[in-house]
């Protein structure tokens, strides 16, 4: 039995896809291939006994492709989609709201990439990877940010910076009066 594969996000000069399967305890030999989206197989690998896999591919275009997972005892494949993401096209991250209670940023991006968020005098606030799975990432601060700080964000990955960048002016909390 085998169940859902999971495979990274990479870009269009990587030619390597990593990922993994769950494996039931003595499955037969897996073969994890990586399908094009007109349906062609670009690559194939044999799955490890401990369900990881790494599959080599061509250099390929950005788009979302597709790993399957082959058991000889199954008549279909376990799939599941990851995309090839263009370098020259670092998707934009984002950063969720902050106000000046705040003592964390949350951003968000490409998995693997580094985002780092400056002050509006281009001072580094903090930088931070985001997680394998592309979740949330979290940088903490000292201390909150003054209400009306622009924060920019800029994401690199695989020794190249975007250019890209966002700006979010930093709220102030209302404050509840007491009575």
């Amino acid at each position: 039995m085998v169940g859902e594969p999971e495979a990274a996000d990479i870009t269009n000069i990587d030619t390597v896809v990593t990922g993994s399967v769950p494996l039931k305890e003595g499955a037969a030999t897996q073969t994890a291939k990586v399908i094009d989206a007109n349906g062609k197989v670009i690559g194939t690998s044999t799955v490890n006994s401990d369900g990881t896999f790494s599959v080599t591919i061509p250099q390929s275009p950005e788009g979302t492709y597709t790993i399957a997972i082959d058991s000889p005892n199954y008549e279909n494949d376990e799939v599941n989609t990851f995309n090839i993401i263009d370098v020259s096209k670092v998707p934009t991250p984002s950063i969720n709201p902050v106000d000046d209670n705040d003592t964390v940023i949350q951003v968000n991006g490409t998995a693997g990439a580094t985002i780092t968020v400056r002050d509006n005098n281009n001072n580094e606030i903090g930088s931070v990877q985001i997680p394998s799975d592309g979740s949330t990432a979290t940088i903490v601060l000292n201390k909150p940010l003054t209400a009306g700080t622009v924060l920019t964000a800029t994401v690199s990955k695989d020794g190249k910076t975007s250019e890209i960048q966002i700006k979010l002016l930093l709220q102030m909390q209302q404050h509840q009066k007491h009575q």
